[in-house]
């Protein structure tokens, strides 16, 4: 649309659309704030990289023999990521434990574990005080990535031409569809990696160098000091009793809501009214609460109503104009 725009070939709606996004950007923050360090190291080298690959072979002998030229490809790639990081902040999210997602990163730190759910609908539960930075769509990308400061569980949609990858400020992990733990505080020593399902590749990216392939109950446990790992039988549901704690839930759909309960309390909870499923809404679920609770509260907030089919099956309903 873009190249269409700057052909003079779109429609007047089409080019009212365009020119109202470009304005927007005048009034957006400076993204550089909102970068931890490794992702910002990380985007300077890749225009680095990008700029030498695009160099012809001949051109890039004469910089390597010009120190001048190489101080200047330097520069040339400081103001790049100047200008790229406003750009990639403004089109990375980040989900905090707070409230609705910014385009950039000012947030708090509550206490409560959060979840959210990513574009491609895979669910992602922070705890309290961590931080994840994902794009608003991953349409158009080679990879699904992702970059996690803290702690969070990942339930990832199954997607074998897009890898789902989740940055941390030593390892990447990589996978296709499964649902691992990733435990990687600002402050520890200590970087750990847990499989629930499926198949997860760890690697080290300062030595670019794979530190293994977990399945179900495998863990990786990385020294940031001796530069270390070490491989590890584990029981996830241990390391996993974390999410049981309150749950802050921030502007999730009915459907959304009901597939947490439904793990939450191991009941099958159906929205059968169609018309409903898309109603959003905020709230926290406390773990010291009863699903009938949380489901009355739930319904009298958002005018539904529920029901038991079975001892473990549910059915929400939007209420009828006579109730």
């Amino acid at each position: 649309m873009l190249q269409d725009y700057l052909d003079g070939k779109v429609s007047e709606e089409q080019k009212a659309f365009i020119e109202a996004y470009y304005f927007q950007f005048e009034d957006e923050p400076d993204g550089l704030s909102s970068l931890e360090p490794y992702q910002l190291s990380a985007l300077k080298e890749d225009i680095r990289i990008g700029l030498w690959n695009r160099l012809d072979f001949p051109v890039r002998e004469k910089l390597r023999q010009t120190r001048f030229s190489l101080q200047w490809l330097a520069v040339a790639a400081a103001v790049l990521a100047l200008i790229a990081t406003t750009a990639w902040s403004l089109f990375f999210r980040t989900a905090a434990d707070n409230n609705t997602v910014p385009p950039v990163a000012a947030v708090k730190k509550p206490l409560e574990n959060s979840v959210i759910f990513l574009p491609d609908g895979s669910k992602v539960i922070l705890t309290g005080g961590s931080r994840l930075d994902y794009p608003s769509t991953f349409n158009g990308l080679k990879k699904r990535e992702v970059f996690l400061t803290g702690e969070a569980f990942f339930d990832i949609v199954h997607n074998t031409s897009m890898p789902f990858v989740v940055q941390t400020d030593k390892l990447t992990t990589e996978v296709l569809g499964t649902a691992f733990n990733v435990k990687a505080n600002a402050g520890e020593g200590q970087i750990a990696i847990t499989v629930t399902r499926g198949k997860v590749q760890v690697k080290d990216k300062q030595l670019n160098k794979v530190l293994g392939v977990l399945t179900p109950n495998q863990q990786i446990v990385y020294d940031k000091v001796k530069v270390a790992s070490t491989c590890l039988q584990v029981d996830s549901s241990g390391v996993l009793a974390w999410k049981k704690e309150d749950l802050f839930c921030n502007n999730l759909t009915i459907m959304e809501v009901a597939g947490l309960l439904s793990e939450r309390y191991q009941t099958d909870i159906t929205v059968e009214d169609s018309t409903i499923r898309s109603q959003r809404f905020t709230t926290t679920f406390s773990k010291s609460e009863s699903i009938d609770n949380i489901l009355k509260s739930i319904c009298e907030f958002n005018d539904i109503t529920y029901a038991y089919s079975g001892k473990n099956h549910i059915v929400l309903n939007a209420k009828k104009k006579s109730d």
